[in-house]
């Protein structure tokens, strides 16, 4: 009964701190630099994600679930990437056509917003190997047209992934986000869990 109580605290505790509004970052970044006068930027129609130096199969399959994320799933968004000077392009989820025409009409009531036109991710290293020792830092720059998200490895690159898409937010007929500048790596080389099983019988 008592441990009941205390994961049901813990359970409340969490949904509480993870309430975050639109356009903020859980957990905090190391470091958020934002403009004196930030632009709120507004998605181009045809906003694309650009895979530059290694490219990555974790990282693609990545884009599929956040491309879907942030806009919706049944759209279609550009995804291209570049290795050793060859380019391919793919079709992927993301705006659909009808959110498309209907967002193109009410930017062009907005003119004075600026548009984002890609993400380009650049990732260094083409080591895949997850461990205590891998580098998961990155650095996420939000200006138009391009953002950039910079990465030593594969992973580091799907923690600013998930950062772009928590500071995405829906502007009603359009999608929008700040312009802002992150530096962020984890606190500690590993992540774990302590049961006090002197405390709590599971």
């Amino acid at each position: 009964m008592v441990f009941r109580q205390r994961f049901l605290t813990c359970v409340v505790s969490l949904c509480v701190i993870t309430n975050a509004s639109a356009g903020t970052v859980w957990p905090k970044p190391k470091a958020v630099q934002h403009p004196e006068t930030a632009e709120l930027l507004t998605f181009a129609p045809k906003f694309s994600f650009k895979q530059t130096g290694v490219i990555s199969e974790i990282l693609s399959k990545a884009l599929d679930r956040y491309s879907a994320m942030i806009f919706g799933i049944g759209g279609k968004a550009n995804i291209t990437g570049t290795d050793d000077g060859d380019t391919y392009t793919v079709q992927r989820l993301g705006i659909s056509g009808v959110e498309t025409s209907r967002a193109s009409a009410e930017m062009a009531k907005h003119s004075d917003h600026l548009l984002l036109y890609s993400l380009a991710i650049s990732v260094k290293s083409n080591d895949e190997t997850l461990g205590p020792k891998m580098d998961e830092a990155y650095s996420l720059e939000i200006l138009a047209p391009t953002a950039f998200l910079k990465a030593n490895s594969v992973f580091g690159s799907l923690r600013g992934l998930e950062t772009f898409s928590q500071l995405t937010e829906d502007c009603g007929s359009w999608y929008c986000v700040r312009e802002t500048g992150i530096q962020d790596a984890p606190r500690f080389p590993f992540r774990g869990v302590l049961l006090d099983s002197a405390r709590d019988y599971l």
